[in-house]
């Protein structure tokens, strides 16, 4: 089964299928959803089967800065989920194999355990309630059971696997 690659209302499925169409157009492979099951629990968005490895892919698009902005942002910064809303275990203890960041320049691959082990690290810290804190702090928002902290994208580039580039991208003619 080939992804579908049509825009989407929601925008996490619509960077979902962008990631898709661009790894298996500009990287080679084939690229499937997850089922049900895998997106729910195991944090996992589409496999990439390259080279015989089927890869698992957790993709984050940019942020709105809230829920009701028509626009998307780009950030300087990425949001590391250790807990969700309902208080189960985030993003960053899923099953993908990589976490696909859509960043200012490109979609950079960071593979989630290296995230995990970094969450690990600071998720002894003390937790900020409603106040948002400094980089690699643990936040909670108000009345909610998140447990999140924020990185640098330049940190996160330290770490990474690769990233796609959008120029690169565009001089191949595709239109982003």
């Amino acid at each position: 089964m080939v992804y579908n690659t049509q825009p989407y209302q929601d925008d996490g499925k619509f960077f979902e299928n962008k990631t898709a169409e661009i790894l298996q157009r500009f990287v080679g492979g084939t690229c499937y959803p997850a089922t049900e099951q895998e997106n729910i629990y195991d944090h996992i968005d589409l496999h990439w089967v390259s080279e015989n490895i089927d890869y698992t892919i957790d993709v984050k698009g940019p942020k709105k800065y809230n829920r009701w902005d028509p626009n998307i942002q780009f950030s300087d910064v990425v949001w590391i989920e250790g807990q969700n809303v309902n208080g189960n275990p985030g993003w960053v203890y899923g099953k993908s194999f990589y976490i696909a960041f859509w960043l200012k320049y490109g979609i950079t691959f960071v593979e989630t355990e290296k995230l995990r082990k970094l969450y690990e690290y600071f998720k002894n810290g003390q937790l900020h309630i409603g106040v948002k804190p400094n980089h690699y702090e643990l936040y909670r928002r108000q009345g909610r059971s998140d447990i999140t902290f924020t990185m640098p994208v330049e940190d996160l580039l330290k770490i990474q696997e690769y990233t796609i580039k959008y120029q690169e991208l565009k001089e191949l003619g595709y239109k982003l």
